[in-house]
C-alpha cells in the first residue's frame, strides 16, 4: 500500500491508508498493475456470472480484476489453488501456462521451478482461457496496450476440509456425558464412543464424504447477488 494511500477524514472516521485515485494512476501510468479482488461483492454484473457459474458447477466462485500497462506482467509465474476461468476484457494478452503437479504436494503462490511450458497463447477480447489448479502461468500485456482481464476462481476443497467434514459426521447423533468421574464411566464412554464412529464410518462411503465437505463449502460461501438498494439514505 505505500506510495498510494493518503490520509482522509471520512465520516468523522480517520483513515490513514485511504486510496489515492491520484497515485494509483500515476503508478499505473509508470507501470503497475492494478487488483481488484472479489468484486463480485460489489460489482452487480460480475457477481450475477459468479453466482451463476458457481450453481452450474457446484462450487462457491471468486472474482479479480487486473489491469496490467502495455508490455508488463502482473504477477511472476505462480500457482493459485482453484481452477481459474481467464475472461479477457480489453486489449491482450500473452499467456504461458506449465504442466500441472500430479503429486498433490505444491504450494499456491510464485513458483520456483514452474514446469514444462505445455501452451502459450494470446487472448483477445471476449475470449476465455481455463487455468487448471495447479498449473503454474503468467502473462503480458501484449500488443502495446493495457490489459483488462477478469479472473474467475473457482474453489474445491482440500485434505483438511474433508478431515473438519469427517469429524462432524463421526460426532453427530451421539450423547455421552461431558465428564465422567468414576474409571468405570470413563471406559464405558469411550466403548461408547468408539463403536459409535465404527458404526458411522461403515454406513459412509468416500463419495459420500466428498459430497457432503463440497455442499458444506458452497453453503458457507455461494451466495445469490444482493439486488441494489434503491431510495434509501
Amino acid at each position: 500500500m505505500d506510495g498510494i494511500v493518503t490520509p482522509r477524514m471520512v465520516a468523522d472516521r480517520y483513515l490513514p491508508d485511504y486510496v489515492d485515485p491520484e497515485k494509483v494512476s500515476r503508478r499505473v501510468a509508470e507501470g503497475a498493475s492494478v487488483l481488484l479482488r472479489n468484486i463480485e461483492h460489489w460489482h452487480a454484473a460480475t457477481a450475477t456470472l459468479a453466482y451463476e457459474l458457481g450453481t452450474d458447477l457446484g462450487r462457491p466462485v471468486e472474482a479479480f480484476f487486473f489491469l496490467t500497462p502495455a508490455e508488463r506482467q502482473a504477477l511472476p509465474p505462480h500457482r493459485d489453488d482453484a481452477d481459474v476461468f481467464v475472461v479477457q476484457v480489453q486489449g491482450q494478452k500473452e499467456w504461458t501456462i506449465h504442466s500441472t503437479p500430479t503429486d498433490g504436494r505444491w504450494d499456491r503462490g510464485r513458483a520456483e521451478q514452474p514446469g514444462q511450458v505445455v501452451l502459450q497463447t494470446r487472448l483477445a477480447p471476449g475470449e476465455v482461457l481455463y487455468l487448471p489448479r495447479g498449473a503454474a502461468h503468467s502473462a503480458v500485456a501484449a500488443d502495446g496496450s493495457t490489459s483488462a482481464h477478469l479472473s474467475l476462481t473457482v474453489r474445491d476443497i482440500g485434505v483438511a476440509h474433508l478431515g473438519a467434514v469427517l469429524q462432524r459426521y463421526l460426532a453427530a447423533e451421539l450423547e455421552l456425558p461431558p465428564r465422567p468421574v468414576e474409571e468405570n464411566g470413563l471406559l464405558d464412554a469411550a466403548a461408547r464412543l468408539l463403536e459409535h464412529q465404527r458404526t458411522r464410518l461403515a454406513e459412509l462411503t468416500p463419495q459420500e464424504l466428498l459430497d457432503a465437505a463440497r455442499a458444506a463449502a458452497l453453503a458457507l460461501r455461494h451466495q445469490p447477488p444482493t439486488p441494489p438498494c434503491l431510495g434509501e439514505a
